[in-house]
């Protein structure tokens, strides 16, 4: 996590940054004291988010389990429809903390002045394609063909409402070779 956010930060070729904010807006100019303790700072606070994001995930986890329990013993079929609002939460707690933390340069260095140009969204998408690796591609096939394989474990997946889980599968690995395909482009570019 600490070094994409660190990525926000490119030289400047005079001993200085730019920091652009998603890597995309205008470059703002930074010291290397201030990109360093921007970066230990967000480190600090991301090494702290994991473990409030764990016991968070824990005990909504239980809740979902208890009401999916509850749901069960009733006989009625909507138990699934109670997991949803904590996954939403879930994710939100994840995403909302990270961006506050992800976004603080911005906010902090709102007065400056912007010494270069926007990027366009082409060339932000270029550099970040260039910046994953095939093993990550790799590891997310790995995670989408596990997943999968977990729900076949619980549920009948070539018949019924089971079949939908290979529609997940298809949607996950249709955006996985997706990525794959752009980053085989960027390399012959």
């Amino acid at each position: 996590m600490v070094d994409g956010f660190a990525t926000q930060f490119e030289s400047d070729g005079k001993g200085g940054y730019l920091y652009r904010h998603y890597g995309r807006g205008a470059g703002i100019p930074v010291s290397a004291a201030e990109r360093k303790a921007f970066i230990k700072i967000y480190g600090l606070e991301s090494r702290w988010l994991l473990p409030k994001v764990l016991i968070g995930t824990v005990i909504l986890m239980l809740a979902n389990a208890f009401i999916g329990a509850a749901f069960h013993l009733r006989g009625d079929v909507s138990a699934l429809f109670g997991l949803i609002p904590g996954m939403v939460i879930m994710m939100l707690a994840v995403f909302l903390p990270n961006k506050r933390s992800y976004d603080a340069p911005r906010t902090v260095l709102a007065a400056r002045a912007a010494v270069g140009p926007e990027r366009s969204r082409r060339e932000a998408t270029a550099i970040a394609v260039a910046r994953q690796s095939w093993g990550q591609l790799f590891v997310l096939f790995v995670v989408i063909a596990g997943g999968l394989a977990m729900q076949t474990i619980s549920y009948d997946v070539l018949h019924g409402w089971g079949r939908l889980w290979w529609f997940f599968f298809a949607l996950g690995t249709a955006a996985m070779g997706y990525a794959a395909i752009r980053k085989w482009r960027n390399q012959i570019a």
